[in-house]
């Protein structure tokens, strides 16, 4: 069990690992709650009303929730992820006569646990929410931390909190029925904690992907997976609203957001992800900020590597998917949510392991983006 503390706040909860979803499900909804795991017994009792949310693929997957009164299942995809959802939750809830000191449950990936945080924020000015992640990329990122929101039309996330959960279970097992391109979304967050924080865990995590692909085995996958969330509770919990350090978990996010805005959520995450820590590594370069050999390594492990499919590499799947513009990328990051005045905030490597934070004139950012050898005629060129 991992727990994480912000001391300056006084924030504390616990992750507990491979504890089985369906179960804690079978606790909730019988009639006693007698045998509700200690980190939920602390502050649910037989009054307590609890809410499940979920997608409707991860609904698919517990059958024994399909009877319950209180769920609320959502549609899938990040178009969904916004305030129309959020206000259908809110609706749900108060139709049925929640109060501030009932829970939420989330069951799913990242979009679900990201929703139904910032709903739950807002609901009576906040009520009690616990995270079920289903998805590597909502066990090693989108979970911990405390940041919840939801898109617009204007970007990703743009409108959100910090809210943190009282606690999280984590199911190793529910990796097993996702599909392999899914693993790319929480891939490229585990690729980015190494470059960011941990050469070592980079390394890991590159040489053990079919490991942590195919769940198995069990014991390692679990260990991958507990580094990276070890590498971002530190950070966290050192800067948990974001004032300094915590800013370097947002290496590859902001070309990455801007590049998922401008295809319409049609690339995955991860994928956007991949091709943002690339682009802005060659920013990092082209500044004089990370070395040639440290950029070409980077470049060489991101681009060439075959993650998912035989002969299909990062650079085919996208250049299928999308086009990428340079002058659509700029008007969306003038956008985005960590800018100061005319300049873009990024978080950029010095090498693997270690990033700063640096801001960039919007002028010298376009100049290098009209210049990158990356994006030609709407197509990655790596």
């Amino acid at each position: 069990m991992i727990v994480v503390k912000h001391p300056a706040s006084q924030i504390k909860y616990p992750i507990e690992f491979n504890y089985p979803i369906k179960k804690l499900i079978s606790m909730i909804t019988s009639i006693t709650r007698n045998k509700l795991p200690t980190l939920l017994s602390d502050f649910i009792n037989n009054k307590t009303k609890i809410c499940l949310v979920f997608d409707k693929n991860t609904y698919q997957l517990f059958e024994n929730a399909h009877s319950y009164q209180y769920k609320f299942v959502m549609p899938c995809g990040e178009k969904f992820k916004n305030t129309n959802t959020v206000n259908q939750l809110h609706r749900f809830l108060f139709s049925h006569q929640f109060k501030r000191n009932d829970c939420v449950i989330s069951i799913g990936g990242g979009i679900v646990s990201d929703l139904t945080g910032y709903a739950s924020s807002t609901y009576m000015r906040s009520m009690k929410w616990v995270t079920c992640p289903t998805t590597l990329l909502s066990m090693v990122d989108a979970t911990l931390g405390g940041k919840t929101g939801v898109n617009n039309q204007f970007g990703k996330n743009l409108i959100g909190n910090f809210y943190h959960p009282k606690c999280i279970f984590l199911d190793i097992s529910t990796l097993k029925t996702l599909p392999k391109d899914e693993f790319i979304n929480g891939l490229a967050e585990m690729i980015k904690h190494g470059i960011i924080y941990d050469r070592s865990h980079y390394n890991e995590v590159l040489n053990n992907i079919n490991t942590i692909i195919n769940a198995a085995p069990a014991t390692k996958s679990i260990l991958y997976i507990q580094n990276s969330l070890q590498i971002k509770r530190k950070i966290v919990e050192k800067d948990p609203y974001e004032q300094n350090l915590r800013k370097i978990l947002n290496f590859g996010h902001t070309i990455g957001h801007a590049i998922e805005r401008q295809t319409n959520f049609r690339l995955s995450h991860g994928k956007c992800i991949m091709v943002g820590m690339l682009i802005e590594s060659h920013i990092a370069n082209n500044i004089k900020l990370l070395p040639n050999k440290a950029y070409q390594e980077i470049y060489s492990d991101l681009s060439k590597r075959f993650f998912l499919k035989k002969q299909s590499t990062l650079l085919d799947e996208v250049n299928s998917s999308a086009q990428i513009k340079a002058s659509v990328l700029q008007k969306y990051l003038l956008l985005d949510k960590k800018n100061i005045d005319q300049n873009i905030c990024f978080a950029l490597p010095r090498t693997i392991g270690k990033a700063v934070i640096i801001e960039i004139s919007y002028s010298k950012v376009k100049e290098i983006l009209d210049n990158c050898p990356f994006i030609r005629r709407g197509k990655l060129n790596l």
